[in-house]
């Protein structure tokens, strides 16, 4: 099972959203993103334009703040990350008959000075469509921007 690079993108200029799209449907996909916040960072994911209540998502932040949501509009990765740089990576599975179900681990640095402790998170989601995913879109919910300079990577494999 090799994984190839599917599609990259990097923000320049700054802007509300990422968008990977036109890549080949792959059986398995695994994200990278590392997202430079212009304010805090509130990231959703929606897959090929879909922005209805077709999302379910289960998080924990930090261990302790347990967080469910059904008929949602997109997989929230982390919400109110502060001022701090946030890396992620997701992994997909990007099945042609089947929900498709993330994995995602998230961190940041939270405040400066080692004595101060980062902040991740682990979320698991899905998207009730049948449809392959060939288009992703990393939306900043807090009315923000992410700053020049943050990213997405995409690799997929069958």
């Amino acid at each position: 099972m090799a994984w190839e690079q599917l599609a990259t993108y990097t923000l320049d200029p700054a802007g509300s959203y990422m968008e990977l799209a036109g890549f080949d449907a792959k059986n398995w996909l695994y994200l990278l993103g590392q997202f430079r916040p212009d304010s805090s960072i509130n990231a959703n994911l929606t897959f090929n334009g879909d922005t209805g209540s077709n999302y379910a998502v289960r998080r924990l932040f930090n261990a302790i703040y347990p967080a469910n949501f059904g008929n949602d509009t997109s997989i929230e990765y982390q919400w109110d990350s502060g001022d701090f740089p946030v890396i992620t990576e997701t992994y997909i599975w990007n099945s042609d008959s089947n929900a498709k179900q993330t994995i995602t681990r998230t961190a940041d640095a939270g405040a400066t000075g080692a004595g101060n402790v980062p902040n991740y998170s682990s979320t698991v989601g899905k998207w009730e469509d049948n449809a392959q995913v060939t288009t992703l879109r990393m939306t900043d919910g807090d009315a923000s921007n992410y700053a020049v300079g943050s990213s997405l990577t995409l690799w997929g494999t069958d």
